[in-house]
C-alpha cells in the first residue's frame, strides 16, 4: 500500500469516524436554548423514583434524587436518555411500584425527549442539527476491514447503546474524548497493520490418519488405568489407597475412566481394524475420538483471511442426510464454547472423493482451533456417569459415514479489493 494511499485511508477513517452524512452550517450557539429540564419536573422523579434510587438504596447504580436537571455534559444527557429509554419502555416504575398518570408521564417524556434533542445540539462539535455519533463496532469493523482490508478486534471500543434491538440510534451513541482517542489508537493500530507488507501465505497440509497413532495411544492409557483400578478394587476399594495405586483424582472420577475403557475400547479398537483407517479417517458418529478431526493452528499466524480445504468421500451405503461434513471455531477457553462456521455437502464417493473449501477468518487474540465432523446436533448430557453410560448405548454402534483423505489450510490471503462504484454490481 502507498503512502499516498494510506494517508487517504487516514482521512477517510477520521471522517467515518465522526459520523455518517452530509456536514451542518456550524452554528456559534447564539439562540440555541439550555438543555434544561425545569425544576417542576423533579416532583415527578421524587414521586415515581427516587424510592428506588436515592443514596441509601441506588437500585442500579443509579442515584436520582439530586440529579442535574442541567445537560451540559456528554455523561449526563446519557444518563437521562435511559431514564427516557426505561419509563418510556414501561420498565421503571416496576409493576409492583406507584405507576404515574398517564397525563403526567406524557408531559414528563415530551419534555425529557425536548431537553434531549437540544443536549444534543448543544453537545455537538459544530451545535448544528445533525447529531453526532461515533461509529459503533460493527459499522467501524466494516470500515477498517473496507479501507485498509485489515481485520481486527474491535472489543476494546465502547460498547454499543442503543433502542430495543437497534444498535446504531444516534442518541445512545454519544462521543467523548477519551472515546475518540480509542477509535484513533485502533485506527492506527490499523493502518500500521497495513502499511506492514503483508506476509506470504502458508499452506500446510494434515493426513487425516496421522491422528491414528493419538488414538492407539489413546487405548494404551486406558487399558493402563483399567488394570490400576482392577489392582485398586482387589485390594478394598478404599478412597484413600487411590493414589497408591497409581490412580489420578477421587473415587468418581476413577469411576468415570472404568465406563470409558469398559464402552470405548472395543469400538475403538474395531474402529482402528478397519482398511479405509490407513490411508484417511472415517467420522463416527460417537462419543469416542473418532467422530471429528480436530487442528490446532500456530498462535503466531497472523489476523486474516484463510481457507480450509477437505478432501472426502461419501460411505457406500450411507443414507443422504449424514452426507454433510460440519465446520466448527472451538474457544480455547470454553471446550464447550463451539461456534458452527459452515457445513458441506459431500456427494462424492469414498473411491473417488472430492475437494471442499471452507474459508474462515483470524482475529488478533482469536480462537485457533478447528473441528471437522459429520454434521448432527453436538450430544451433551453433562459429565455424570449415568449421562456418559446413555451415550455410549444411543451414539456408539452408529456406522461412519464420512471418509476424509485430508486436511490443508491457506492463508492470509490477499484482502479482497473493494468494488469500485463505476464497475457496476
Amino acid at each position: 500500500m502507498s503512502r499516498f494511499t494510506c494517508l487517504m485511508a487516514c482521512i477517510s477513517l477520521q471522517a467515518w469516524l465522526l459520523g455518517g452524512g452530509a456536514a451542518a452550517p456550524v452554528n456559534s450557539g447564539e439562540g440555541v436554548p439550555k438543555a434544561q429540564l425545569e425544576e417542576r419536573h423533579r416532583a415527578f422523579l421524587r414521586a415515581y423514583c427516587v424510592e428506588c434510587h436515592r443514596a441509601e438504596k441506588r437500585k442500579g447504580e443509579l442515584r436520582l434524587d439530586d440529579v442535574s436537571l442541567v445537560l451540559d455534559t456528554v455523561r449526563g444527557a446519557d444518563l437521562w436518555q435511559k431514564v427516557l429509554n426505561q419509563i418510556n419502555s414501561g420498565e421503571m416504575p416496576p409493576e409492583e411500584a406507584k405507576q404515574p398518570e398517564k397525563g403526567h408521564k406524557a408531559d414528563f417524556l415530551d419534555a425529557l425527549s425536548g431537553v434531549l434533542v437540544v443536549a444534543r445540539k448543544t453537545l455537538s462539535d459544530v451545535q448544528g442539527d445533525i447529531t453526532m455519533r461515533r461509529l459503533n463496532r460493527r459499522e467501524y469493523a466494516n470500515t477498517l476491514r473496507d479501507l485498509l482490508g485489515v481485520e481486527l478486534d474491535v472489543s476494546v471500543l465502547p460498547a454499543d447503546g442503543g433502542a430495543g434491538s437497534f444498535d446504531t440510534v444516534g442518541s445512545a451513541l454519544f462521543m467523548s474524548s477519551s472515546q475518540i482517542e480509542q477509535y484513533l489508537a485502533l485506527a492506527r493500530t490499523a493502518l500500521d497493520r497495513a502499511l506492514v507488507k503483508a506476509p506470504p501465505p502458508q499452506r500446510k497440509r494434515m493426513e487425516a490418519e496421522a491422528v491414528v497413532p493419538g488414538m492407539e495411544r489413546s487405548i494404551v492409557r486406558m487399558r493402563e488405568t483399567h488394570e490400576k483400578f482392577e489392582k485398586w478394587k482387589a485390594a478394598g476399594s478404599k478412597p484413600e489407597e487411590i493414589a497408591a495405586f497409581g490412580l489420578r483424582g477421587d473415587v468418581t472420577a476413577v469411576q468415570f475412566g472404568e465406563v470409558v475403557w469398559q464402552g470405548a475400547r472395543e469400538p475403538m479398537e474395531r474402529y482402528l481394524a478397519r482398511p479405509e483407517v490407513k490411508t484417511g479417517l472415517l467420522l463416527e458418529n460417537t462419543m469416542n475420538e473418532t467422530n471429528q478431526v480436530a487442528w490446532d493452528l500456530p498462535p503466531e499466524l497472523p489476523s486474516g483471511e484463510y481457507v480450509f480445504r477437505v478432501r472426502a468421500g461419501r460411505v457406500p451405503a450411507m443414507p443422504e442426510k449424514r452426507a454433510f461434513l460440519s465446520f466448527f471455531q472451538a474457544s480455547p477457553i470454553d471446550k464447550a464454547d463451539t461456534t458452527f462456521l459452515a457445513s458441506r455437502h459431500i456427494t462424492a464417493p469414498l473411491s473417488d472423493p472430492m475437494t471442499v473449501e471452507l474459508p474462515f477468518q483470524i482475529v488478533e487474540n482469536g480462537p485457533r482451533k478447528f473441528l471437522f465432523m459429520e454434521k448432527r446436533s453436538l450430544f451433551t448430557n453433562g459429565f455424570s456417569l449415568q449421562g456418559y453410560t446413555r451415550g455410549l448405548k444411543d451414539f456408539q454402534e452408529r456406522d461412519p459415514a464420512l471418509w476424509i483423505d485430508w486436511i490443508e489450510w491457506e492463508g492470509p490471503l490477499p484482502p479482497k479489493r473493494p468494488r469500485n462504484a463505476l464497475e457496476g454490481s
